[in-house]
């Protein structure tokens, strides 16, 4: 009997009604023969498989771009750009999870590329020429859903689809709120545009335009006046395929642009298919390798189906245990074809000779067209399938290369307060090589109050401001891949409470708190000296609580843990005579006191206490150091003495401590001096005294200045001194009698001002003065019975309040805790 051949080959066409066409193809190609003498005129060829290239991020894959050679994606949250050794390194952050749109221009000697995420202002740009990457801030740029290029304009729609827009010339970061424009042949919402033989063809709900570049400064697109009444389903459809466009219609019919008309391309069997699919999630991608042209439109919730333009054919692609493709996008890059995955930062390599999706087998299906005879009986007694199966062995599952491990990051930030500068610790594990950190705003600039040091990863903040800082705090490694971590701090406009370290008579040592809710002054923990003599001064560094003390070793040292201040070894060479006063910076304690060389410092570790002492200044100030102010940059230390030079200041280094003596000011007090202050700033330096006037006021640039104010008041001296920008203000404390304290109003541009009014109550005879680094409160210690107080300084109307008490006996210091 002779063999019939029977035509199996064929593309997707299942009907409804399976008897009259169940026809199905997947994972095959159709490939229809150009010339005769074929041995049949179609076949079917097995499409190229996934070939592992490289595993980028965590996904998925929303977006992959070919910027003249540079290789870009989108994976998860982060751009990627791909080098020549396949390493992926970040570039910067696009928020959101849905799919990307990327084009680019040129720009200067290189390009910007511009994604956009779909979203309100969020369009961001990587500019090749300095490696920068920012988010758009012009106010005239709305956000796009659908972008192109034409004519070195970059083209986008608005989110909401009400115009379409473009940017001014050769720049993606510039825009002008009247380079906008609206559907004109029908109101309906903008979906997407593209663009197409210089034209941007823009896809509507229920329409298409067409607009061309008049070359007009502004208003620089006209209408072709030219629409068609057929809209877009969804812009993720609309892809440029053989010289022109195709998109899934809002008739769930797939179109290729013909001229000015729609060509429906898909058949009415397939679209009873799509129909039963969500058309507004479709999207679709383009392939073009080895005489195949196809569109590849992909249901999330359904299908995946490929159109040849070659063959006129269809087919679907599923990948094993799905019903769809797993690949969300294709690129052509160099002469190859890669593909991302939908589920995870997967990149793959469309490769002809790589017969499997990764390890999984490619399942190849086909079910034939109905073969009948006209209702006789049909009988077929063989048939023969005729198949190439290729030569060699199978193909053998190849990894993912490992890509370098980028560095982790880890911290959360307290949240803050206006004008209180406080420091955090972000912590870096992990990556190639030294890290580097750097600090971000979502907006991909700069973090205003937010400094960070790019070693340490040690945060700086200092707001001025109340509201939100949002920002991304990332290492970086040798190789340029970053890991960051995303922090959030809330800035109040005060402390809600403020501990202090208040040096009691006799011997106390205590830790109080304020709450300004409440206004009530407690005490949270308190030790005291065991060798006798009394606590002169106290301060803390970090959980470390210090006090000068008449008696030996005159330093003394506690760990605080809670409620509890557990004693510390005193240093190996403490002072030589009774302690006075005591100044912290960082993680150095001075001490003033009796004996040569009359001032000590010692670095202080949290766990072990006392570790190691600074050589002694040279020359030594020559009798007892009463007060020690330490200037906000940290390069100068300064102090108060009873001979001269009274008042003088020391170079300081935080490694090898006292440098050169400075000049002392050009006057200085004729009595004794009893204490000394820097503002915030650094520009000026308060010196209180027993002699009037008992303060005076000096600026500050690498030292002593000429006098700028001074504090003449009937009082018997001056015993401490206390300056601040933030409250405004010049407080000194009374050493005796005439007055309890004098509070002036003072600036650094202005002077001293208006004197401030005791409040009723007000603490007996202030012997020791602070003023809270917020300016909210200041601080006093009683050298009579009121124990020590606060009051709440208003600087606005200039009042200050009744003070808060805490105890019932002298005080000798009050300071606030750093």
């Amino acid at each position: 009997m002779r063999a019939n051949p029977v035509d199996l080959i064929g593309g997707v066409y299942k009907d409804d009604s399976l008897p009259w066409s169940c026809q199905d193809t997947v994972n095959w190609l159709p490939v229809m023969a150009e010339v005769g003498g074929t041995r049949t005129v179609s076949k079917f060829s097995t499409p190229p498989g996934l070939k592992p290239y490289q595993r980028i991020g965590g996904g998925p894959i929303r977006g992959m771009h070919d910027c003249e050679g540079l290789r870009l994606i989108v994976s998860g949250r982060i751009l990627y750009r791909i080098g020549s050794d396949g390493i992926g390194v970040p570039l910067g952050t696009i928020p959101g999870v849905g799919r990307v749109q990327m084009t680019h221009n040129q720009f200067s000697t290189g390009y910007q590329v511009l994604v956009e995420n779909g979203q309100g202002g969020g369009g961001y740009v990587y500019n090749t020429v300095d490696a920068t990457f920012i988010k758009i801030t012009d106010e005239g740029y709305p956000g796009s859903i659908s972008s192109d290029y034409l004519d070195s304009f970059q083209l986008g729609v608005e989110p909401q689809g009400r115009f379409w827009f473009h940017s001014n010339l050769a720049d993606a970061t510039d825009y002008n709120t009247l380079d906008r424009y609206e559907a004109e042949a029908s109101p309906d919402r903008i979906i997407g545009l593209a663009v197409s033989q210089f034209e941007v063809v823009v896809f509507g709900q229920r329409t298409i335009e067409f607009f061309f570049n008049s070359g007009a400064q502004t208003g620089t697109f006209q209408n072709r006046r030219q629409s068609i009444t057929r809209g877009c389903a969804s812009r993720h459809t609309i892809q440029k395929l053989d010289n022109t466009l195709f998109w899934l219609g809002d008739d769930g019919v797939v179109y290729r642009l013909n001229g000015y008309q729609p060509q429906p391309v898909s058949t009415r069997a397939l679209e009873k298919s799509f129909a039963e699919s969500n058309w507004s999630e479709a999207i679709a991608h383009v392939w073009e390798d080895r005489g195949h042209k196809v569109y590849y439109l992909t249901f999330p919730d359904g299908q995946s189906y490929g159109y040849d333009v070659i063959s006129g054919l269809w087919h679907r692609r599923e990948s094993f245990g799905m019903d769809r493709w797993r690949l969300n996008h294709t690129i052509k890059w160099g002469r190859d074809w890669y593909g991302g995955d939908y589920q995870s930062g997967r990149i793959w390599q469309l490769d002809w000779d790589y017969f499997l999706e990764g390890d999984q087998p490619i399942v190849s299906e086909r079910v034939s067209g109905v073969i009948a005879d006209n209702q006789s009986s049909l009988v077929i007694p063989n048939a023969e399938l005729i198949f190439d199966t290729g030569q060699g062995p199978g193909t053998t599952p190849i990894v993912f290369p490992p890509q370098p491990t980028a560095p982790t990051v880890t911290g959360s930030a307290p949240d803050g307060f206006v004008n209180f500068p406080y420091t955090y610790t972000y912590t870096a594990t992990g990556g190639t090589g030294a890290r580097t950190f750097s600090i971000h705003s979502d907006t991909g600039g700069t973090v205003p109050g937010v400094t960070i040091n790019p070693t340490t990863g040690v945060a700086t903040f200092s707001a001025a401001a109340v509201g939100t800082a949002r920002f991304y705090v990332r290492a970086t490694d040798s190789l340029g891949i970053w890991g960051e971590v995303y922090d959030t701090i809330q800035i109040a406009d005060r402390l809600p409470v403020l501990d202090m370290v208040v040096a009691f008579n006799p011997d106390s040592v205590r830790a109080v708190q304020y709450s300004a809710t409440t206004k009530a002054l407690t005490t949270q923990a308190s030790a005291s000296i065991s060798f006798g003599g009394s606590a002169s001064s106290a301060m803390a560094i970090g959980d470390v609580y210090l006090a000068a003390g008449t008696a030996s070793p005159y330093i003394f040292a506690w760990k605080r843990s809670g409620g509890t201040m557990t004693p510390m070894a005193a240093p190996a060479s403490p002072p030589p005579g009774a302690g006075q006063t005591l100044a912290v910076f960082g993680d150095v304690v001075f001490i003033g006191h009796q004996t040569a060389p009359f001032i000590s410092a010692y670095r202080i570790n949290q766990t072990t206490g006392f570790a190691s002492k600074f050589p002694a200044p040279s020359p030594a100030p020559t009798a007892l150091v009463r007060g020690i102010a330490m200037h906000p940059s940290g390069a100068y230390v300064a102090l108060v003495s009873e001979a001269a030079p009274k008042v003088t200041a020391y170079n300081w280094d935080a490694v090898t401590g006292f440098g050169a003596r400075l000049a002392a000011p050009a006057v200085v007090p004729t009595g004794t001096t009893t204490g000394i202050a820097f503002n915030e700033s650094g520009s000026h330096v308060a010196v209180s005294s027993i002699s009037d006037p008992v303060v005076r006021i000096y600026s500050w640039a690498s030292g002593f200045g000429a006098v700028t104010g001074t504090l003449a008041d009937p009082i018997f001296g001056s015993r401490s001194v206390a300056l601040s920008d933030k409250a405004g203000l010049v407080v000194a404390g009374s050493e005796g009698g005439g007055a309890n304290a004098l509070i002036y109003r003072w600036s650094a541009s202005g002077g001293v001002g208006a004197k401030i009014t005791e409040p009723t109550g007000f603490i007996n005879v202030a012997r020791s003065v602070a003023i809270a680094s917020d300016g909210s409160v200041v601080a006093f210690s009683s050298s009579a019975t009121d124990g020590m107080g606060v009051c709440e300084w208003d600087k606005t109307n200039g009042v200050l309040s009744s003070p808060s008490k805490l105890g019932t006996t002298a005080a000798n210091s009050v300071t606030f805790k750093a």
